[in-house]
């Protein structure tokens, strides 16, 4: 197809009609096609060298037999045989056209209208891709291990968390996704001082400091000395808590083990849907063009029939065409 000019990829529906019904011919060619590829002998036998299957829809016009009556339209399909390489392949083109001979020897090349041919790949017998239990078993895990975390924080926030999870200031500041800030440095340092559940009828539950802190989850330093000083210097210690921890200004990403994540979404929309069979796919071998022994025959048909055409596809998809003029 070195010389021949082809039109620009458009979709069927903006050709003439007879490249839409040879369109719709080759749409219900490979559909049927690809539902009885495992019932047969195409990949064990007949395609079993290359793998790679061609179909080909040819259009004849033929005049009608009553005067006054339209000319009919034919459908001649064709494929590939590869039986033996040695002694070479059928193309689909050449036993479309050796096809239509066959049924009506009377038949004249300008009878021929155009001819459609499509490139598709063969399955892997059927089978079904493996799936990764290990890639599920990990998901789940790590659902359940941020559970648990988060179970962790909401009971310490209630004031019923377990004493491992309070006593091991390591554990908080890894877990924690928000850097530490000046104010919440010597909290943490300090945590030990502030356990919590706290027993009943104690001095430190009762003052008024302790139920600030157990509010305030970032205490700052003053936090740390509030059981030794709550009678001496209860004022001053509130004063400096404002001023370093506003009450408006609370950040609860500080007491969560773990941001909240953004769920994830996913796309399905058309084009989403066709890049991922391309990348599951074997690559998609269209637009193809014809062999050597194919052109020859198709030059020669034209010499008797110009206005005879040539249609590949875009795809296997069929959405798209390429018109292409030999003569």
């Amino acid at each position: 197809f070195e010389n021949i000019e082809a039109s620009p990829c458009v979709p069927p529906s903006k050709a003439d009609a007879m490249t839409q019904m040879l369109v719709r011919e080759m749409r219900l060619f490979r559909d049927q096609f690809l539902a009885a590829e495992g019932e047969g002998e195409v990949s064990s036998f007949w395609l079993r060298k290359s793998r790679k299957p061609v179909l080909a829809v040819l259009l004849i016009e033929k005049a009608s037999t009553v005067k006054g009556e339209p000319p009919t339209i034919v459908v001649q399909r064709g494929m590939n045989c590869e039986v033996s390489m040695p002694t070479g392949s059928l193309c689909a083109e050449r036993n479309a056209i050796g096809s239509a001979l066959a049924s009506d020897p009377t038949l004249t090349r300008r009878a021929l209208k155009m001819i459609g041919v499509l490139g598709l790949n063969l399955g892997a017998g059927g089978e079904k891709p493996a799936t990764t239990p290990t890639s599920v078993a990990m998901n789940g895990n790590e659902g359940e291990a941020g559970s648990q975390v988060g179970q962790k924080a909401v009971e310490s926030s209630a004031g019923l968390s377990s004493p491992t999870f309070a006593e091991t200031p390591a554990s908080r500041a890894s877990t924690s996704s928000e850097p530490a800030t000046a104010a919440s440095r010597p909290a943490t340092e300090l945590l030990p001082v502030q356990i919590r559940p706290l027993e009943e009828g104690s001095s430190v539950q009762s003052s008024p400091e302790a139920v600030a802190s157990r509010d305030a989850p970032a205490a700052s330093s003053s936090n740390a000395h509030s059981g030794r000083s709550n009678g001496r210097r209860g004022g001053r210690g509130r004063g400096k808590r404002a001023l370093l921890v506003p009450p408006e200004n609370k950040n609860a990403n500080l007491t969560s083990p773990r941001k909240p994540k953004r769920p994830r979404t996913f796309s399905f929309d058309e084009v989403a849907v066709e890049q991922m069979m391309r990348v599951a796919a074997p690559p998609d071998r269209n637009p193809l063009a014809p062999c050597g022994a194919c052109k020859e025959w198709l030059v020669k048909i034209a010499e008797a029939n110009p206005s005879f055409r040539v249609v590949t596809f875009e795809n296997s998809r069929c959405r798209n065409v390429y018109i292409n003029q030999l003569m």
